[in-house]
């Protein structure tokens, strides 16, 4: 009787417990790991604001500079002065490439490398970007940005340094940079080797001939404010340079960007004691376009590939780019 009782008891018992609601279980809550707040706004509209100040006044000021005048060559010019040289540019995600005439309608070719600018300007592009988002979101809800961070795997730690995701762009920009050589070639149209210009530890440039062998040098100064580039020969003797003419260009160009090739800087050639020996010709017509012009009195100056060289190596490593770069 005691057993059948207690049997009964612990049925009842079961069908009581089947029924209580059974504990819910409270899920956790995602916080950042350290908290954070986004830039004011103001920052970004004041920093358009500026932009759109300051385009038209530089496009303005830029619009009327004129090219330096040389007199034209002569009719009967030699066979061997390859003057104007005009040269087409190419761009793509990792290479620029030139397209070459010479006087004699020679055809040469060119490139650089340039693969690791396009890391450069996502990392710090993307963070601008981020950054101005985070801000204008916070008029939709004040934590709209972390809150999206927050539902994505390892959220605590991305809501509270988003800036990380940036870093393998960054790392990758700098693997590139160093690894890949930072060098101008010029080849004929049967691919031979004309002229190279190499980034160099000791110089700004190294510039090789047709055979490897070195040619000359170009060092970077700076006078009164503008860039300039000297090339010297074996004996440290400066046979030419090449000046920034116009610096404040190249300022404009650091917050604005090129404005569609409108902020390109102008170089001039020179010979020693200051003599206008030739300039660049930036082509108004295309943003890719330009010529290298070189006064026949100076013909001698020097090898005209090493002009050539120089000037490419100086507009490819200092380019015009289209996007500002005053955070770098």
């Amino acid at each position: 009787k005691i057993s059948s009782a207690l049997k009964k008891t612990a049925v009842k018992t079961k069908k009581i417990s089947r029924k209580l609601p059974k504990k819910k279980t409270v899920p956790k809550i995602k916080k950042p790991l350290v908290k954070r707040k986004p830039l004011p706004v103001f920052i970004w509209i004041a920093l358009a604001g500026l932009w759109f100040i300051f385009m038209p006044l530089a496009k303005s000021r830029t619009s009327s500079i004129g090219n330096p005048k040389i007199p034209p060559p002569p009719k009967d010019v030699p066979p061997d002065f390859f003057f104007p040289f005009l040269i087409s540019r190419f761009e793509t995600s990792d290479e620029i490439l030139y397209g070459i005439t010479t006087r004699q309608r020679q055809k040469l070719s060119g490139y650089y490398f340039n693969g690791h600018e396009f890391y450069f300007a996502l990392t710090f592009y993307g963070l601008a970007l981020m950054h101005a988002f985070w801000s204008f979101s916070s008029f939709v809800s004040p934590n709209y940005f972390i809150n999206l961070l927050l539902k994505l795997p390892l959220g605590n730690f991305l809501a509270s340094f988003p800036e990380i995701v940036f870093l393998l762009p960054l790392f990758k920009a700098f693997s590139m940079r160093f690894k890949a050589p930072h060098l101008v070639e010029v080849q004929d149209a049967l691919h031979n080797t004309i002229v190279k210009a190499i980034k160099d530890r000791r110089y700004y440039a190294i510039i090789r001939d047709a055979k490897g062998k070195e040619a000359g040098a170009l060092t970077k100064t700076f006078e009164s404010g503008a860039r300039v580039w000297n090339f010297t020969d074996s004996d440290d003797q400066i046979v030419f340079t090449i000046k920034d003419e116009h610096p404040e260009i190249y300022r404009y160009r650091k917050f604005l960007g090129s404005l569609n090739g409108n902020l390109r800087s102008r170089y001039s050639i020179y010979a020693p004691e200051n003599r206008l020996a030739g300039f660049v010709l930036n082509d108004p017509t295309s943003k890719n376009r330009f010529q290298i012009h070189l006064d026949y009195a100076f013909s001698r100056l020097s090898h005209p590939s090493y002009i050539l060289g120089s000037v490419l190596f100086i507009l490819s490593y200092e380019r015009d780019r289209p996007y500002p770069t005053l955070i770098w």
